[in-house]
């Protein structure tokens, strides 16, 4: 969303469409006072303009693009590596390098770069306290700057079950499991860990599950909890995969527990046929031919 010309393109097709909310990506932490265009503020007027509802579009998880690094050394990936979530494939050899080392995100990088096809980017884990106080504040700081009808919520999740084993991780996870644990199992395990610096994970693996999933959940209450402090009427959507149990499988997103909870409003994903986002509150989505009637949906900006 370059210009107001292509907002105005943008939303005309959705109109045109049948759909009747448009969603613009909007980065956080991009955008400073000395901008001279605002794509989300012109992209709530024009839309307002239009009749039709404006959501905002935030990446929460996902730090930053495989294709290319941020180049401000004030960036997360850079301040906190220690907070990059990592896959099991590469775990081991990360446990022998420093994560305060250039070494460190570069080889997370050059492992997401050819896993494109799985990982879109790189990752926060939400595993660290700090780590989710800091997505709460980046998100609800982005989006606290306008006064949109709703904001998608997208990559609120793990990129896959094999993620997050970072060395932090896995201390957290250790710290967590020790604390219900009796002294003979603590004698076990660190006999186990001597050998395998993964014991816990692989000795409890439903606790390592349910570590992950609660985790994910907590970040996404806490970022509702900001969102609705400042705006009590904002429709809060997650981007989330149409398969629930896919979804809670490979990702850790519980969504319907999300909507029960009323934790969101609505889950919403991607139409690969359209590029719209497809909103529902029931979990029951329409088709794409069926959306503009039956759920929200977004012609343009998607963030993916």
């Amino acid at each position: 969303m370059s210009s107001t010309l292509n907002i105005r393109r943008a939303i005309s097709s959705a109109v045109s469409s049948g759909y009747d909310a448009v969603i613009a990506p909007l980065a956080i932490g991009a955008r400073s006072d000395s901008d001279s265009f605002d794509a989300g503020a012109e992209l709530l007027r024009e839309a307002r303009e239009r009749g039709v509802a404006a959501h905002l579009s935030v990446t929460v998880n996902m730090a930053a693009s495989a294709d290319e690094l941020p180049a401000s050394r004030d960036h997360v990936i850079y301040q906190h590596p220690e907070w990059l979530m990592v896959p099991r494939q590469i775990a081991t050899e990360m446990l022998k390098i420093d994560s305060r080392s250039p070494a460190y995100l570069g080889r997370i990088a050059r492992w997401t770069r050819a896993n494109v096809d799985r990982v879109a980017g790189l990752y926060v884990s939400p595993l660290d306290p700090a780590a989710t106080q800091y997505l709460v504040n980046a998100v609800v700081t982005a989006v606290g700057r306008y006064a949109a009808d709703g904001v998608f919520l997208d990559a609120v999740e793990f990129p896959g079950e094999d993620f997050d084993y970072s060395r932090h991780a896995m201390d957290l996870f250790r710290t967590r499991m020790r604390s219900t644990m009796s002294s003979a199992e603590r004698v076990r395990l660190d006999e186990i860990e001597a050998i395998d610096p993964f014991a816990y994970s692989e000795e409890f693996p439903d606790e390592w599950r349910r570590f992950r999933e609660s985790a994910l959940t907590d970040l996404l209450e806490r970022v509702r909890s900001g969102l609705t402090a400042k705006s009590p009427t904002i429709s809060i959507a997650a981007g989330a995969r149409a398969d629930a149990d896919v979804s809670l499988r490979e990702h850790f997103q519980a969504w319907r527990a999300w909507l029960d909870r009323g934790i969101v409003d609505r889950v919403g994903h991607h139409s690969r046929s359209t590029g719209a986002v497809l909103l529902s509150a029931d979990g029951v989505f329409a088709s794409v031919s069926d959306a503009p009637s039956g759920v929200q949906a977004a012609g343009i900006g998607g963030p993916r």
